[in-house]
């Protein structure tokens, strides 16, 4: 194997082996070694010379490769815990990550490291303080024809990349106070830990049975429940089997529940999963009720441990200069820029949309009077139910069958299906290949190469692992195994990643994609499209490596094939399928199912943006933020609808994603945003994809290389964004559009 291992103790060698190396390079960094003083290019493409201190360049690479070593193998590690079949090599691999986690702690707070790259960036002049104090060159496009000025328009190409990443490694460093002086220093590194430890805790938590408590149900209630229904000649209801047991409750824990003293009860446990299906699909509003209660109560913990976070992140922004965790994290690479500019998109986007929540409030409070009897508000445990209920029904009127849509592409198709879209859409194919001796980490794995239609070139390996098995990553996700980048003999090191998915036994028995897994397969090789097919000097931007705001555009235009004609099409009948199959009823279904309460779905999304938004501000040092209360008002400020009770409120007990997006959650709605304008801007008809330069050239091609704003103004044009308050904003029309909605 390329890394050397071949048994669970490999990885503890291979890590010490990637401690020392970077150890030495970073000995090299700092110490100005022969690779500084010559001043050679970064690569053999050009020999025109450098605009940018001669000692930046060299430094910048050396610095890029520490950070390839160390990813490589954590990157390697990471993978490998998440997906190995066996507990050793998990253990094993997660033992390693938690050795070279201490050493990339080290290095994030070395400040001979630092200073070092602030004498490079500034040209000998010292320790330069702050994102701002080297400035960025023009952004140039990624490709380049014409004679002799194509050098110097390469050459400018890499002198921009060198010194963007100069930049964001200068930030990096400074995010963990390494500039920083005395008490001040310490208190920003016990903040960084204390975020870190807080964070996990958190994360442990939200996933730990023991401490999400239970769904506890009143059997009186319930019974006077079936007995109104009867009453009423309405619909009953039964509860999903094997979920609940019955209890007899002491009237002190009946007090502690709300259930009533010394009734009967049914309890449930409080996983995440068990609250969701609850929720969606149990036909008793008291169960409804108890499992909503239980999925915002627990874990208890966790409240606290929220408001540690969030202080700290206040602190550290406070340290750093800034009024808010949120403008600190915005400010410098993002495309947003400023808080104000993401307030401003989303409370936009919230006042487009309401006047269809309350059309669909309507639809969803007519279902729910015809199901329990009488009238009554839709509250906020009813509204999934409520959701999925009128999808139902619209589908008994209009006859629609959704089991087609399952019944598409076949799992042992899906390569096939997949290279025959990349060939049509990108002059791209993919091709099977053998796995080597001990390369597979379990059973079922698959090896393809990315490579040029027309020539046979290389891009780069895609691993596929895509069935569920015990102890295996749970969710759907693309790993990073090697990045690509321009190595010092002016060739290219090839990407390698892994797309993981956890397709269920049963459709793999059945031999087809749900279309729900179809769509994920979709949004994840986009994102693996964006790792193989960068082209960027460096690691430090290969691929989905940039901004968080704007990462996820590649992945959601690969979205938008899984229910294109055309695209949906091919797949079908690259994988051996009847294309015929997709017409214009199917096509009717797809539209129906995205269309269905979209405006209530999407306000739930902007609504934990702005709460996300919102805990990342200016207030958190108020008496009561964070409570149930603050929330509650919060956001019934911006028009969250639901229950007269504090159950409104969504304490972040579970939002996990306050751990990793930290003020970012909003990345999603601009990636959709940006995805609708790349694919139906224009004017192009239907079966009209974007161009295959758009797709590869500008949106691929170029990884994380591009300023933001530059990049997305490269993909939608000048006028698709918004600017406002210092930041910008993409528009959501065609977005809206898609939903089936007026902005």
């Amino acid at each position: 194997m390329e890394l050397g291992l071949f048994e669970p103790e490999d990885w503890k060698r291979l890590a010490s082996e990637t401690e020392r190396a970077c150890r030495g390079l970073v000995d090299d960094v700092i110490a100005g070694s022969a690779s500084f003083a010559s001043g050679s290019p970064p690569s053999t493409l050009t020999s025109t010379p450098s605009t940018l201190p001669t000692t930046l360049l060299p430094a910048v690479r050396l610095l890029d490769e520490v950070s390839d070593v160390l990813c490589r193998t954590i990157d390697a590690a990471e993978f490998c815990r998440h997906v190995h079949r066996d507990e050793g090599w998990r253990r094993a691999a997660h033992e390693a990550c938690g050795q070279l986690g201490a050493f990339v702690h080290e290095l994030n707070t070395h400040y001979g490291l630092y200073t070092a790259l602030c004498r490079c960036l500034d040209g000998g002049e010292g320790v330069g303080v702050g994102v701002g104090s080297g400035m960025l060159l023009p952004p140039v496009a990624a490709g380049g024809r014409g004679g002799g000025g194509d050098h110097h328009h390469q050459r400018r190409r890499i002198d921009a990349e060198y010194r963007y990443v100069g930049e964001m490694l200068r930030r990096d460093f400074e995010r963990f106070g390494v500039h920083l002086e005395g008490a001040v220093r310490d208190e920003m590194t016990g903040l960084v830990g204390l975020i870190q430890q807080a964070g996990h805790v958190y994360m442990m938590n939200a996933i730990d049975r023991s401490k999400t408590g239970q769904v506890v149900v009143d059997v009186g209630a319930m019974g006077a429940e079936r007995v109104q229904r009867r009453a009423g000649g309405k619909k009953s209801f039964s509860l999903p089997a094997g979920v609940f047991t019955p209890v007899s409750t002491s009237t002190e824990r009946a007090d502690r529940t709300g259930t009533g003293t010394g009734t009967n009860a049914l309890v449930a446990s409080g996983d995440s999963n068990v609250c969701s299906g609850l929720l969606a699909h149990c036909d008793s509003e008291v169960v409804r009720k108890a499992a909503f209660r239980a999925y915002h109560a627990y874990p208890a913990e966790n409240a606290e441990l929220v408001d540690q976070i969030v202080k700290a992140r206040y602190r550290v922004a406070e340290i750093m200069g800034y009024r808010s965790f949120g403008g600190y994290q915005l400010d410098g690479f993002s495309l947003a820029g400023m808080p104000g500019a993401v307030e401003a998109f989303l409370t936009g986007m919230n006042g487009s949309i309401r006047g269809g929540v309350e059309a669909e409030m309507g639809v969803l409070e007519a279902f729910k009077a015809s199901v329990i009897g009488g009238g009554g508000r839709v509250e906020a445990w009813d509204r999934e139910w409520a959701t999925n209920g009128t999808l139902a029904e619209q589908r008994a009127v209009d006859g629609s069958d959704e089991r087609r849509l399952h019944r598409l592409v076949r799992v042992s198709g899906f390569v096939s299906g997949m290279s025959a879209l990349l060939t049509e859409a990108m002059g791209l194919r993919l091709v099977s290949v053998p796995l080597g001796p001990g390369e597979a980490w379990a059973s079922g794995i698959g090896k393809v190469l990315v490579v040029n239609d027309a020539d046979g070139e290389t891009y780069g390996t895609i691993y596929l692992d895509l069935l569920q098995r015990p102890g295996k990553f749970g969710g759907a996700a693309l790993f990073t195994l090697r990045c690509g980048r321009r190595l010092s003999n002016g060739e290219y090191q090839l990407p390698k990643v892994a797309l993981v998915a956890n397709i269920s036994t049963s459709s793999a028995a059945d031999g087809y994609l749900s279309f729900s897994d179809l769509e994920t397969l979709c949004h994840e090789f986009g994102h693996a499209m964006h790792s193989v097919l960068s082209r960027t000097e460096l690691q430090h931007l290969s691929g989905t490596r940039g901004p968080q705001d704007i990462i996820e555009v590649p992945s959601h235009v690969f979205e938008r094939f899984a229910s294109d004609r055309r695209a949906l099409s091919l797949m079908v009948e690259h994988s051996g399928g009847d294309p015929s199959i997709v017409d214009d009823q199917l096509i009717g279904v797809l539209e129906s199912r995205r269309r269905h309460c979209a405006a209530t779905k999407l306000q739930k999304t902007v609504h934990t943006c702005l709460l996300d938004q919102y805990m990342h501000g200016e207030g958190v040092l108020g008496s009561d933020f964070g409570s149930k209360r603050d929330i509650e008002r919060f956001m019934r400020a911006h028009g969250a609808s639901g229950s007269n009770d504090e159950l409104t409120a969504f304490p972040p007990l579970r939002f996990t994603h306050l751990v990793g997006y930290a003020g970012n959650y909003y990345a999603y709605l601009f990636a959709n945003c940006i995805a609708a304008e790349v694919w139906d801007g224009g004017g192009r008809g239907e079966g009209a994809w974007p161009s295959r330069a758009l797709m590869r050239d500008t949106m691929l091609q170029t990884g994380g290389s591009i300023p933001a704003k530059a990049y997305v103004r490269e993909l939608v044009g000048a006028d698709g964004l918004v600017d406002v308050d210092g930041g910008c904003f993409p528009r959501h029309d065609a977005f809206l559009a898609k939903l089936g909605l007026k902005s």
